[in-house]
């Protein structure tokens, strides 16, 4: 009897099974796992950098965020896109979409930055500025800064588009609502305030690129502000807000401006 199972499983695994693992390789084989195309899309983007050719670079990144969120390259064309985007925001020397505007008798750096849609934070960064002093005849690079802005709490992370394509994305470390806050809403910046030493610092103070940064939205208790540590943070009297690396705060203000429309979804 024993030797009949034997056998007929033999027989089975020869005669049935074999071959039914035979025609599943050759399916296999046939149909090949499918090429990553983000992956090669990514390479080129690199080369383009190198090359300094960036527009062409950021196109494809765009492609890479836009068409292939399985890609393994995804996540890098994100950061690199973001990365390049902000570098090339704050450099003087790259001058697409900037324009250089030549100062006349009774402007101020604040002036010049609210009739150009900008910040007076890019303008100082932009312009390599020190103090904010300034002279007719003077030129001062500016550019629009009008950019959409979400915020997604599943994902933990605040996007920033211009004319609705990726331009930079921002890690969030914490979200602390207030009571009674409902998501999804969309709300707009109402204020940006720096502390430094319990004293409420201007753009244009002394100390203000070292004070501690906040963006306070028109949504009561709604506030962009940096990760606290945790000796500030208790238990007991918990901060609501958006929290957020103090370097990530700090850029933020630089690219909102007061009245940016900012949406909070799920």
């Amino acid at each position: 009897i024993l030797g009949l199972a034997i056998a007929s499983s033999v027989y089975i695994v020869e005669k049935i099974e074999k071959p039914k693992a035979q025609a599943k390789q050759a399916i296999k084989e046939s149909n090949p796992e499918p090429i990553d195309p983000g992956i090669g899309e990514f390479d080129r983007a690199i080369a383009e950098i190198r090359s300094r050719q960036f527009p062409n670079a950021l196109e494809r990144l765009r492609y890479i965020i836009k068409f292939f969120p399985k890609s393994e390259r995804y996540q890098n064309a994100r950061a690199l896109c973001s990365q390049v985007n902000l570098d090339l925001l704050l450099s003087p020397d790259h001058r697409a979409d900037k324009v250089e505007y030549e100062v006349k008798k009774g402007d101020a750096v604040s002036k010049i930055a609210n009739s150009h849609k900008t910040t007076l934070e890019y303008v100082k960064r932009v312009n390599q500025f020190t103090e904010f002093n300034i002279q007719p005849g003077d030129k001062v690079i500016v550019r629009p800064l009008d950019f959409g802005v979400r915020v997604l709490l599943s994902e933990k992370k605040l996007i920033i588009t211009e004319n609705e394509a990726f331009f930079a994305e921002y890690s969030i470390g914490d979200i602390v609502f207030p009571a009674g806050v409902a998501v999804p809403f969309t709300t707009s910046v109402r204020s940006r305030l720096a502390w430094l030493k319990d004293k409420n610092l201007a753009t244009t103070a002394e100390g203000y690129d070292q004070a501690d940064k906040q963006i306070r939205l028109n949504r009561p208790g709604v506030t962009i502000r940096r990760t606290l540590a945790a000796e500030e943070d208790s238990e007991g009297s918990r901060e609501t807000g958006v929290f957020m690396a103090a370097a990530d705060v700090d850029e933020l203000c630089l690219l909102l401006r007061i009245g940016s429309q900012i949406d909070f979804a799920l």
